[in-house]
């Protein structure tokens, strides 16, 4: 029987009472029947809301949708959601006259304004749509917070009271919706939608969950909706007013839902307490592994470690919790006493699991993963090397494993020096993707002194387990990368003083020796051999043993192979020679250093080819896959090599060579260039018609060179030891004060040349006294000087000895014979451009036929023209200079000089001598 026909008796009876049966069609109500809505009415419920609520929803929309978009960092999206959010929050203009700038709004704009300067911060990992977007986000936020700044501020210091503000008002519109019931009174419009949402998740839940979490909150339920279904019945506006003890109410249910969903038990997690410093109590999820009552042994946690290392590599594992799993694993298993084996597996295994938790080899680890990762790894090294007796070795099977029988040796399947490379590599990362201008790099190059104790903890494992001499080259290779680049003061100053012997002992020179004399004579790979001959080369000419290093790099014949290495091998092939080449320069071996930079300076690329940066190109010559595999040969900030100090010497070391030979050929169309970078730098310099003070490096050596030039070596000295090279490059020498005054003795000696190659020609005679004076050198500097000009026949000269005069010898042509000598070069050019044109244009039988004809014709006067011409052509052949060709070269790999190809020291067979 229907409830329309029960009465009003019937009124308190619930439908369960009512038979299926009994169901009859229902007859339309009378709108007006004691106030009550008919069942249309209840399916198209209106709500009455007001202009706050229509505005600050929308607003909360927009919000929600900002905050998906962070969650993927999607930064494209989150500045199209920063438009919307302002552009509601404009609507709103007159609502936030009224009621204020909403609490949630400016916890909102503080989030975003953290988000922003953290993408800032990982730009380097961001794509280049992401970064595009980034800085418009960036600059548009930051003009648009200006009006915010101080409710911003307060926020910031305050966070947890305005969280509290933000609840209540949510709690107070909640409170109104639930008051909002339907025509039966039994559930409110948002009680519905979290039934809905309980009944969703109860699908996914056990039966037995669903009846211990919902049976009290339905009996609650029932008996509150039946009081206020018969209050509602004689007065049906209460329906829509607020009574005094519904706030309380409300209040208690909330508390009893969260009672319940907190008790709800989980898959291995459990609910416990946790009491900070100033008491309050904190529910944290903390891992769960075995009942109470679980006996604890080698087979069951084996088992688990077995189910929780399965787990690794899915898309649905959590990566923290696997590694909160095995440190709780490894708590359990200490507890039990279950030996040492089983403390190292677990070590090993949460090893893996912490490398697992960044599985992109594009960015690096976070800064706490990264710590916990030095903390285990050194835990690791403490634990082999107090427990060597154990073996762990790749080649131990699973089943072949021994963790828990003490009478036989312990077996632990593992690859300690696997894990030891990757820890290296991963902290280069680090670096590598860290603003070298930050303090955040300090931080973390701090790090260094951890890692390399930890590669010294491995090494002295090996060498007690006497691991196999593969083994051993890759650790040493390792511990000698953290060493290579690191000058040593302590052996500088002992080699300064002259004891290099006490110096050598215990330096970081002798510990290279010793390293790279075992890998020498064990590595039987060639790329481990050359790296450990480049990285002593570096070492050596780093602390002004140029002559050593140089003969150990001819001895290696590297420059022979170098082209068929891979490109970290060639970068640290470049960095060798470059060091090699400043080395000279600070040894006064001008020459030397001229040809072991000109290589790689020459190129133009200096800065690609040392791994310190990649040059601007085209989009389509280096591709996105490319540029990020570039980037990953980076090297880091601190090891890198001053540019500046490179371009400076290479410059001052082509200015020694190129501007006395310059002054000595002056005349000479056809004359040799030694350098081109420096030949093409200064001629360019001179078309100048007016010439400024100088202001970058290159400009401050090629003023120098025409100072240089015209025999002004005040001038020159003033401008290579000005205050600008002085702070960009010379100081950063050791002994800065003796590389200044070898420079000053170069440059008043190359001074003196090119004084002499310019104006021999204007004196028959010149007193050493004059020189002497003119150049502030003493007698026996000067005589020497000439000296070596004389016999090298530079200059057509001698000296005598009595008078202190050095004689100009008469044999330079004169002006009118060098004019006559530069017309006889260029009318053999044009003769020889117009055989060639004549060989384009007539057969060779035509032109043999008028070559006779015109021989049969001139008689005798012929042939001795075709002979005048042979020689006048053989002649210009041979005042043709050798031109370099470019050979073909990879991106890391210079091009070769012959000073160093073609010099073999073929006596230097034997590396272990080094």
């Amino acid at each position: 029987m229907s409830r329309f026909f029960a009465g009003k008796d019937s009124d308190t009876e619930t439908e369960s009472e009512v038979s299926d049966e009994e169901h009859v069609q229902p007859v339309a109500k009378s709108k007006a029947y004691q106030g009550d809505f008919s069942d249309d009415d209840e399916e198209t419920k209106r709500v009455v809301r007001t202009a706050k609520d229509k505005r600050f929803e929308e607003i909360r929309n927009v919000i929600k949708n900002v905050k998906n978009s962070k969650k993927i960092k999607d930064v494209g999206k989150v500045l199209e959601e920063f438009d919307q959010l302002t552009r509601a929050f404009a609507k709103s203009q007159k609502v936030i006259e009224k009621e204020g700038v909403p609490v949630f709004y400016v916890r909102t704009l503080v989030d975003l304004e953290d988000f922003v300067n953290q993408s800032w911060a990982e730009k380097a990992t961001l794509s280049k749509l992401n970064i595009k977007a980034l800085g418009s986000l960036r600059s548009k936020f930051r003009k648009y917070v200006k009006d915010f700044e101080g409710q911003m501020a307060s926020f910031r210091l305050n966070p947890v009271a305005s969280e509290e503000e933000n609840v209540q008002g949510e709690e107070e519109e909640e409170e109104d919706e639930d008051e909002t019931t339907d025509e039966e009174g039994g559930m409110t419009t948002a009680k519905k939608a979290k039934g809905a949402k309980a009944k969703k998740g109860s699908d996914e839940m056990d039966e037995d969950e669903d009846e211990d979490m919902d049976w009290d909150t339905d009996s609650e339920t029932s008996e509150t909706d039946s009081e206020d279904e018969e209050r509602y019945k004689n007065d049906p506006a209460a329906r829509f007013l607020k009574r005094p003890g519904d706030e309380e109410k409300q209040r208690e249910k909330e508390k009893q839902k969260k009672k319940t969903v907190g008790n709800r038990p989980g898959h291995m997690r459990q609910r416990r307490a946790e009491v900070d410093e100033e008491g309050w109590t904190t529910m944290t999820d903390k891992p769960k592994l075995f009942s109470k009552d679980a006996e604890i042994n080698h087979g069951v946690v084996l088992k688990k470690l077995g189910e929780i290392m399965s787990q690794r590599g899915k898309k649905s594992t959590d990566r923290q919790e696997q590694i909160e799993l095995i440190e709780e694993l490894r708590v359990v298993a200490r507890r039990a006493g279950l030996g040492e084996a089983i403390e190292l597996k677990l070590m090993l295994s949460l090893i893996s699991s912490i490398f697992d938790y960044n599985p992109n080899m594009a960015t690096n680890m976070k800064a706490e993963v990264w710590r916990r990762l030095l903390e285990t790894m050194g835990q690791l090294v403490k634990f082999l090397n107090e427990h060597s007796h154990m073996e762990v070795l790749e080649n131990i099977a699973d089943d072949e494993e021994n963790v828990s029988d003490p009478t036989l040796p312990y077996r632990v399947h593992g690859l300690p020096l696997a894990l030891i490379e990757r820890m290296d590599d991963e902290f280069t990362r680090i670096l590598q993707n860290t603003d070298a201008h930050s303090p955040d790099y300090v931080e973390n190059l701090k790090n260094e002194a951890k890692v390399v104790a930890i590669i010294e903890g491995m090494q002295a494992y090996m060498e007690g387990k006497k691991a196999n001499s593969e083994d051993m080259c890759r650790i040493y290779e390792r511990r000698i990368a953290h060493i290579y680049y690191k000058i040593d003061y302590k052996f500088m100053e002992g080699s300064k003083k002259g004891t290099a012997a006490q110096a050598v002992a215990g330096s970081s020179v002798e510990v290279l020796e010793r390293l790279c004399a075992y890998i020498y004579n064990q590595d039987m790979t060639d790329r481990t051999r050359l790296r450990a001959i480049l990285m002593r080369v570096y070492h050596a000419a780093l602390h002004d043993q140029w002559y050593e290093a140089r003969d150990l790099m001819l001895m290696s014949k590297a420059q022979d192979n170098i082209s068929h290495a891979d490109p970290p091998t060639q970068v640290l092939y470049n960095r060798a020679m470059v060091q090699l080449g400043i080395s000279a320069f600070r040894a006064g071996n001008i020459n030397e250093a001229h040809n072991a930079l000109m290589d790689i300076q020459s190129s133009g690329r200096p800065k690609e080819l040392l791994a310190q940066g990649l040059l601007p190109v085209r989009q389509h010559e280096r591709s996105p896959e490319q540029e990020k595999i570039e980037k990953r040969r980076q090297m880091p900030f601190h090891m890198h090599i001053n540019l500046d100090v490179l371009e400076c010497v290479y410059l001052v070391s082509a200015m020694f060579i190129e501007v006395p030979y310059l002054a000595a050929h002056e005349n000479e169309q056809r004359r040799r260039i030694i350098s081109k970078y420096f030949y093409h730098s200064m001629k360019q310099s001179e078309r100048h018609a007016l010439s400024g003070p100088p202001e970058t490096l290159p400009e401050y050596v090629i003023a120098a060179s025409k100072a240089m030039k015209t025999g002004d070596w005040k001038r020159c000295k003033d401008l290579i030891l000005s205050d600008k090279l002085n702070k960009r490059v010379w100081n950063f020498f050791y002994e800065a004060d003796k590389i200044r005054s070898m420079l000053a003795a170069r440059l008043q000696q190359c001074s003196l040349r090119c004084f002499m190659f310019s104006n021999s020609a204007f004196y028959d005679a010149i007193s050493v006294k004059t020189l002497s004076q003119m150049f502030d050198l003493t007698k026996e500097e000067i005589l020497s000087v000439m000296g070596k000009m004389i016999v090298t026949e530079d200059l057509a000269a001698s000296v005598d000895e009595p008078s202190q005069t050095v004689i100009m010898h008469r044999t330079e042509p004169s002006r009118v014979q060098q004019l006559a000598l530069q017309l006889s070069d260029k009318l053999s050019l044009f003769v020889e451009t117009n055989e060639k044109l004549l060989d384009m244009k007539t057969p060779n039988n035509q032109r043999a036929k008028t070559w006779t004809d015109r021989r049969q014709h001139q008689g005798g006067q012929g042939q001795g023209h075709g002979q005048a011409a042979y020689q006048e052509r053989q002649h210009g052949a041979d005042r043709q200079h050798h031109t370099y060709q470019d050979r073909g070269h990879n991106n890391y790999q210079p091009r070769q000089h012959n000073n160093y190809n073609d010099r073999q020291y073929n006596h230097y067979n034997d590396l272990s001598a080094y």
